[in-house]
Order: C-alpha cells, then sequence, then structure tokens
C-alpha cells in the first residue's frame, strides 16, 4: 500500500510533518495530546491536496507485505503481455490488483468484482470520458490512503461504456460479443420510422441490452472497457463472473492470443487478471501464472514453473474435481483379476465419494503396455492432469518393471510394489483363516502366493479364495500396514 503521511494542527500550533503512522506512535507516546492535532494529507479531486481530521484510534494500519513487493513484481513481468493470480479465497489476490493500480497510475483500467451495470437507451450528449477515468482513479487512490482498500466500486456504467467509443471501437464490441454469445449485435433507434432524434438502443437479435441477463450485461461491462483505448494497462478481478464456461473459454483466448488480441484490444500492453477459474489459466506459458497464498500478514506470489505446479493450482487450491466431470478421481492399474475385486472393495469402503477407476494388465508384468495404452488416450502422461493420480500396483516378482514405468511418466512415488509376491497375502487375515476353517496363527504354514492354496485337506484356486474373502472384507477390517499406507497416498493424490 501507499505509505500513508499526517501533519499535525491544533490550539494555533503544528507539530512537524508529515510523519507515518510509525512516526505518529511515536508522537503519542511522547506526548498524548498529539491523538487531537492529527490530520491526514488528501487528494480531493480536481482540487489538489488537502487535509482532513482523524482519529488516532481509527488510523488506517495496513500491515500486509507482498512478496515480492509490487514494485519488484510489476518490473519482473514488463514485457509479458498476460499474468494471472489464482488461489484460495482470503489469500490477498484482489489487493494486489488495487495496489498495481495505485503504482502504476491512471492510464490503467481496475475492474474490480462490483461492475455490475444496468442500460436503456443510450445518452447521446457529449461525455467527459477522461474526467470520468481520472475520478476513478482518484476515487481509488484515495480509498487506499484512506484504509478502505476492501471497497470495490463500478468505475463507469454501461452506458457511459457504449457511448465513449468511436464507431470503429463499437463495431468491433458487437463483433467480439456476438462471437462470444453467436447473436447478431447492433446499434438501432427505438422508433426509426418515425423520427431521426429517436435515442438509440444496443440490440441483440431483436431484444434490447436492457432485458439481457445479468450475465451479458456483465461481459458487455467487461468488454466495454477492455475497447476503451484511453487504457493501456488491464486489471481485471475475475474476469468469470456471470459467464458460462463456453464464453470464459472463448474470453481467455481474446485475452491471451497475440492475433485476437491485436486485433481487438491493440493499445493494452498487459492484462493482469484474478480469477478462480481454471478456464482463464494460461496453459500455453506456464510462468505467465501465479499461485497467491497468503500466510500471516504475508501476501506471496508464486510463480508456476512446471505442469504440476499448475496442476496443483488447478485440481488443489481451486478445488477443480475430475469427478465433476464423471472421469474417475484416480486410475489404478494392477496385474489380476484378484487385485481388481479386492482394491474395488477396499475403495468402496474407504473412499464410498471418489471415483476410483481400477484397470488390471493381464499379463505377466504386463502394466507398461497398459501405461502406454493409458497414455495414447490421454496425451502425454508428463503434462497430463492424470499423472499425479494414476499408480501403478506390481507384485514383487516384477519390481523390474519399475524403471519402465518412470520413464513413461509414471511418477515414482506412484508405484507400489508390494512386499510379498501377490494380493492374496494382504487379505485381512480373519477371512482367510474362515476360508480354511483354521486359526490365523496356523496361516504362518501356508503359502498364499502359489495358484491354489490348500490346508486343513481345503483346496482353493486364487479365483475361489478372492470370491469367498472380498464380500466378507469390511471397515472394521484391520489392514497390513503396507496397504494402509498406500490407500493414504491414493487418498492424497484426490485431494
Amino acid at each position: 500500500m501507499k505509505k500513508e503521511f499526517y501533519i499535525g494542527r491544533g490550539n494555533g500550533t503544528n507539530f512537524d510533518g508529515p510523519f507515518n503512522v510509525v512516526e505518529i506512535d511515536n508522537k503519542v507516546c511522547e506526548d498524548d495530546s498529539v491523538r487531537e492535532k492529527i490530520f491526514r494529507k488528501v487528494m480531493d479531486p480536481g482540487i489538489g491536496p488537502g487535509f482532513e481530521k482523524v482519529h488516532y484510534e481509527f488510523l488506517p494500519r495496513f500491515t500486509v507485505e507482498f512478496q515480492p513487493d509490487i514494485d519488484t513484481l510489476l518490473a519482473d513481468r514488463r514485457e509479458c503481455a498476460s499474468t494471472i493470480f489464482s488461489g484460495p479465497n482470503n489469500s490477498g489476490k484482489s489487493l494486489i490488483l488495487k495496489q498495481m493500480h495505485s503504482t502504476l497510475g491512471p492510464k490503467v483500467c481496475l475492474l474490480t468484482c462490483n461492475r455490475y451495470s444496468t442500460i436503456d437507451v443510450i445518452n447521446t450528449q457529449n461525455s467527459h470520458g477522461f474526467d470520468e477515468r481520472r475520478q476513478h482513479y482518484d476515487m481509488i487512490s484515495n480509498q487506499l490512503e484512506s484504509g478502505h482498500f476492501h471497497d470495490d466500486q463500478n468505475p463507469r456504467q454501461l452506458e457511459q461504456l457504449i457511448r465513449g467509443l468511436t464507431d470503429t471501437q463499437l463495431d468491433n464490441l458487437f463483433e467480439l460479443a456476438g462471437e462470444l454469445l453467436g447473436a447478431k449485435i447492433q446499434l438501432l433507434r427505438t422508433d426509426s420510422t418515425r423520427t431521426r432524434m429517436s435515442p438509440w438502443y444496443v440490440d441483440i437479435d431483436g431484444q434490447s441490452l436492457k432485458y439481457a441477463s445479468s450475465g451479458t450485461r456483465l461481459m458487455f461491462t467487461l468488454l466495454g472497457h477492455l475497447f476503451d483505448d484511453y487504457f493501456q494497462i488491464a486489471l481485471i478481478d475475475e474476469p468469470e463472473l456471470g459467464l458460462s464456461p463456453k464464453i470464459q473459454a472463448s474470453l481467455a483466448r481474446a485475452l491471451y492470443d497475440n492475433s485476437v488480441r491485436k486485433k481487438y484490444f491493440p493499445h493494452l500492453k498487459q492484462v493482469f487478471i484474478v480469477t478462480h477459474s481454471h478456464l482463464f489459466l494460461d496453459r500455453e506459458v506456464l510462468s505467465n501464472n501465479y499461485i497467491v497464498e497468503k500466510k500471516g500478514d504475508e501476501v506471496i506470489n508464486r510463480q508456476v514453473k512446471s505442469t504440476a505446479e499448475l496442476h496443483e493450482l488447478q485440481f488443489g487450491m481451486l478445488g477443480n474435481d475430475l469427478d465433476h466431470l464423471y472421469m474417475p478421481a484416480a486410475v489404478v492399474v494392477v496385474e489380476g483379476p484378484c487385485d481388481i475385486s479386492f482394491m474395488a472393495r477396499l475403495f468402496s469402503l474407504h473412499t464410498p465419494t471418489r471415483r476410483v477407476s481400477i484397470v488390471v494388465a493381464r499379463g505377466d508384468g504386463g502394466a507398461p503396455d497398459k501405461v502406454q495404452t493409458l497414455s495414447d488416450g490421454w496425451g502425454d502422461l508428463h503434462t497430463s492432469p492424470y499423472r499425479s493420480r494414476l499408480f501403478v500396483v506390481l507384485d514383487a516378482k516384477h519390481d523390474v518393471k519399475k524403471a519402465s514405468l518412470t520413464r513413461q511418466g509414471v511418477l515414482d512415488d506412484n508405484i507400489h510394489v508390494w512386499g510379498k509376491n501377490g494380493i492374496e497375502w494382504y487379505y485381512p487375515k480373519k477371512h482367510v483363516a474362515a476360508a480354511f476353517k483354521c486359526s490365523e496363527t496356523e496361516l504362518s504354514d501356508a503359502d498364499l502366493g502359489v495358484e491354489r492354496v490348500t490346508m486343513n485337506s481345503i483346496s482353493m484356486s486364487k479365483t475361489a479364495l478372492a470370491s469367498f474373502v472380498v464380500p466378507r472384507v469390511t471397515l472394521s477390517d484391520t489392514l497390513d500396514p503396507e496397504l494402509t499406507a498406500f490407500l493414504e497416498k491414493l487418498k492424497h493424490a484426490m485431494g
């Protein structure tokens, strides 16, 4: 935030100044009467600097620090056309834009979340666009300096925006908005059959913009500001407001694609965006994305440097979920049908609200072939959102396949090699003992990894044993620590 400065006046005497808040605190400690002499330096639009009386108890004490500081961040991004800030709520993202606005000056357009606007006919009287823009900048700056940094103001009404555009800008606005909405948009007179003096209105497929949805008007307000060539930099807080996912994706392309941006917004040197929508993240240039986190009084910007960090942002901090797209939250590759039945039972009990897809390799050590098939469907596994959610479970004898899987892109930590050879060793012992009518202690003499297990004259194939044990598994069963660790790792990956 800008440093605030104060002077003192009272009883015909002044104390030296200006001082910042810390210095005022020191003055009060030395002389309590200073409390009644404090005036804040302010800027009145169109008038010049002035002073207003403030109470010591209500001096704004903005303690948040930015890491890196705003000046450094702006310097780092000076040559970058697009910068996207994203992260959890209450992490300081909007505050970053407001501080940038105050730092960069009036040639910067700040679009806060409060930009809803109504519109009727267009008032064709001459406007004072420059004054409107400058007054808005001064208002925001004064709010910051007076501690009202959470106040959001709609800078200009939609009617003012449309009225202030040139014919070419207006044509481009209607063209782009029409493409986004899939509609024909034009400027018409309310009663063109009777008089040339009838007022104008914006027509969208035969309906006045006055009656359009709130999302449509939010979109027009956003675009109207962007088409105003007075501004060289745009700071947009949550451009996704009121917009369908399809329109969000199209608008993101218009802002980030050089050819589209050059056509419609050639005057915009930079765009800074705060968003909660994954559709506004830049997937083409990862370093254009920043993760914003707040730790105590620090707002920390962390530049995305890898696909994994982008997925961390998209599926972790923003909470997007593959399940909501009717896709599995995770995929587990196993080696045989018995693994499928037992794992499916465990997942239904321990992750009942998440869909885990279990894929069987079917073949001695065939997991790499199955992973390759999955990768062919997803695209490059190294950049897939499924990379951190793909798990491969191998029997001990197939440990040599691990190196091949990591080369394919499977995370080393997501390849689990059982310490014992065969899933049967990890069935709850009490159910296996019940199948062979013996005690759990007696099972220590059995080789559960062979194709057919015989005990007490009872012989069972792997499939038969799985059919007996799996339906009996419940949440109350004690699981092998190795199996428990695997389940916890899977839960963590799904978020």
